[in-house]
């Protein structure tokens, strides 16, 4: 074959090769775009309309401020800042039955709730300055006797303590710490375990920055926990932190979204605590993470209020994750609420809005 055929014929191969090496890289990036396609249909916004749910009872029940409604079988709890703190509704028909745990420094009287739980006939309330678990029969309630039938004292629950959770068994906790951040006490008294871990690290080196003082309130944090998965979720009232804490080996997985770490900003001469309002709730069913965010910038939020503007109370989007942070959905409610919870059987979420009258509201998803 002449030389000048040859390098024809070769420059024709490596024309045929490089096209089908083309045309390989093109459907390569057509199945990676379709995949990502496919992942972001399981994580798209979804736009949720509120439904009001009436409760009914007594005709002059007034509730101040309702901060956190939980539901455990044929029971609603209500927490608010009554002088009896929790109201009990009959669940779903949302029926007033009685309210407890009220509100003081007398023998049998809390300061506040972190967590309330029901097992069986036994309602507990986790109460924050004494670090003690006040439990009560649902029986004795009913009958008007509203005493605690027990009071427990947990020495092995830390300074600065910010947020706990509990099961049957065991006490989890987070704390505004550079040492330890998560720990898990057995209900009998008795520290579990600790972790070798702090609070998120921040690669930027903007919280080395701010003074220590600031810390518990800068990384408050709401907190559910799940026996049954063994897991527990913490998430940041200011900025946009979630960490899921395996209860087992006490390892943690971080999600740091869009509004960052809690941060501090300057007004003038001052320094407030937080940039902007964070998570409001968060919960655990099914195996999966609700989480209720707001965003808002909190700089505005003041000048709104000192222009006698009125500035809503709570968060409009739930972000739903698995158990390893995988974000599977996002719903944008109609209405910003300041607790929520999930009730499976009917596909929907029930939420209080605490700057209604109605309070209670449900979001079909």
């Amino acid at each position: 074959m002449p030389s000048d055929e040859y390098e024809r014929v070769q420059g024709s191969d490596l024309f045929a090769i490089m096209s089908r090496s083309s045309l390989l890289c093109l459907y390569m990036l057509l199945v990676f775009l379709v995949i990502g396609c496919r992942s972001g249909q399981e994580s798209k916004v979804t736009n949720l309309v509120s439904e009001p749910m009436h409760f009914t009872g007594e005709d002059s029940l007034l509730f101040r401020f309702p901060s956190k409604i939980r539901i455990f079988d044929s029971l609603a709890v209500l927490q608010t800042r009554d002088d009896e703190m929790l109201q009990i509704f009959k669940y779903p028909e949302f029926e007033y039955l009685a309210s407890v745990g009220r509100r003081g420094r007398g023998a049998g009287e809390i300061l506040g709730i972190s967590a309330f739980e029901v097992f069986g006939d036994t309602l507990s309330i986790m109460e924050m300055s004494s670090k003690s678990i006040y439990s009560y029969c649902l029986r004795d309630i009913f009958d008007s006797n509203k005493a605690p039938s027990s009071i427990r004292r947990y020495e092995g629950l830390r300074d600065p303590l910010l947020s706990c959770d509990f099961g049957e068994s065991e006490i989890v906790s987070v704390y505004a710490s550079s040492d330890s951040r998560f720990s898990v006490v057995s209900r009998d008294g008795s520290v579990l375990r600790n972790s070798s871990y702090g609070l998120v690290e921040d690669k930027s080196g903007v919280s080395d920055k701010i003074p220590s003082e600031y810390l518990p309130t800068l990384w408050q944090s709401v907190l559910a926990y799940d026996a049954d998965d063994g897991v527990a979720v913490s998430a940041t009232m200011l900025g946009d932190v979630i960490e899921i804490f395996d209860v087992s080996d006490m390892s943690r997985r971080e999600i740091i979204g869009p509004g960052g770490l809690p941060d501090v900003y300057k007004e003038g001469k001052s320094v407030s605590v937080g940039r902007i309002d964070g998570y409001f709730d968060v919960i655990i069913d099914d195996s999966r993470i609700y989480a209720l965010y707001s965003g808002a910038d909190r700089k505005e939020q003041s000048r709104l209020i000192r222009s006698g503007e009125d500035v809503p109370y709570g968060g409009n989007v739930v972000r739903v994750y698995d158990l390893v942070g995988a974000l599977l959905a996002e719903y944008h409610l109609d209405r910003p609420v300041c607790s929520l919870c999930i009730d499976s059987s009917l596909s929907r979420m029930v939420a209080i809005d605490s700057d209604s009258d109605n309070i209670f509201y449900s979001f079909k998803f």
